[in-house]
């Protein structure tokens, strides 16, 4: 069976796709383990992270200060879906804070996080998108009254 790229074999896009799929799977773990070093290894020399909780970070360094100080083992993020294409990665989930250990009640996020993979499979680029709150600092739901 041909794939596309004339051969049987995977086209190197496809088998970065998904080394990437796992190494994002993995960056979740070590951060909800406080593993920085380990998270640190799966991020390109170059990477830029953009989220809406912590400064911009530019390179390796700057993402382990900024996820060593805001991040740390503070909490737990569920996977729903982790799916790519062409080197590009989508994880979308949700993520309880934690404070020593202990998850607290009603502080859940749900969110989704875009990758860009390097050539080598590392995390070249991370943006987050968090679901938006609603007054009372209710999210939307089926069961809502609308």
């Amino acid at each position: 069976m041909s794939i596309g790229n004339g051969c049987d074999f995977p086209s190197p896009k496809a088998t970065i796709t998904s080394l990437g799929v796992e190494h994002v799977r993995l960056s979740y773990h070590y951060l909800d383990t406080g593993d920085i070093d380990g998270y640190v290894s799966l991020l390109a020399p170059d990477v830029q992270i953009k989220r809406p909780d912590m400064p911009l970070a530019h390179g390796r360094s700057e993402a382990e200060r900024f996820c060593g100080a805001h991040l740390g083992p503070r909490g737990v993020h569920t996977l729903y879906r982790v799916f790519g294409e062409a080197g590009n990665i989508a994880a979308v989930g949700r993520f309880a804070s934690a404070r020593n250990g202990h998850l607290l009640g009603g502080e859940e996020t749900d969110f989704v996080d875009i990758f860009t993979l390097a050539e080598n499979g590392l995390i070249l680029g991370q943006r987050r998108f968090l679901s938006p709150t609603y007054p009372h600092g209710r999210r939307f739901d089926e069961t809502s009254p609308r």
